[in-house]
């Protein structure tokens, strides 16, 4: 859909119930991210401690949803932001970062066929 995003924490073939798929996916920016998100609705299964993360990278995105689980099963190419969390556990509730930790951001898309 050209109006939505799908955000992630991860990528996996759970995601998808077809024989055939494709990803294309490139490292970006936090603030790249942002810009693709304005003024589209930004679909969030982002796993829970990552979603304060989510919804500021979404903060001017048209409207926000956050879903517990995410399948993409309709034939056609799903635009897709990849929140990647490199560093040690999280804290509940964390609202930034610990030293040493670092988001890589991923913006792409999967096509289902």
């Amino acid at each position: 859909m050209k109006n939505k995003i799908y955000m992630l924490n991860a990528i996996s073939l759970n995601l998808v119930n077809t024989d055939k798929v494709d990803f294309f996916m490139v490292k970006t920016s936090i603030e790249s991210a942002k810009e693709w998100m304005k003024g589209k609705t930004a679909i969030s299964a982002v796993r829970h401690d990552l979603q304060h993360f989510a919804r500021e990278i979404a903060k001017d995105a048209k409207e926000y949803k956050e879903v517990s689980e995410l399948k993409l099963d309709t034939p056609m190419a799903y635009n897709t932001v990849v929140i990647q969390y490199k560093g040690p556990r999280l804290p509940e509730g964390a609202t930034t970062l610990p030293p040493n930790a670092k988001l890589e951001i991923w913006e792409g898309i999967i096509r289902v066929y």
